[in-house]
């Protein structure tokens, strides 16, 4: 598995911080932080992946958790489930 750069980068941005200061949050250097972001460092020890944590307030999941768009839950009762239709059986005809 590699890392998700991405979400390391959106949430710093997300907490207003610039690559330096979250390096000197978590003991990082900033190029090491800045090796994540570009994707340059794919694999972070278990030190650095908890330095980044604890920098940006999350725990580890945050990072490895899917973004899944789930519906809306649905209030009041459930609806009938739907049932195939059937051909309609034809229409009787009067015959004089």
């Amino acid at each position: 598995m590699t890392f998700p750069f991405a979400k390391m980068k959106q949430k710093r941005e997300e907490l207003g911080l610039t690559r330096k200061e979250l390096a000197e949050k978590t003991g990082l250097t900033w190029r090491n932080i800045e090796s994540l972001e570009q994707g340059l460092k794919l694999n972070p020890t278990l030190e650095t992946l908890a330095a980044l944590c604890k920098g940006l307030e999350v725990d580890c999941g945050f990072f490895f958790s899917e973004d899944i768009d789930l519906p809306a839950p649905v209030v009041g009762r459930p609806k009938k489930a739907a049932t195939p239709q059937t051909p309609a059986p034809p229409a009787k005809v009067k015959r004089k």
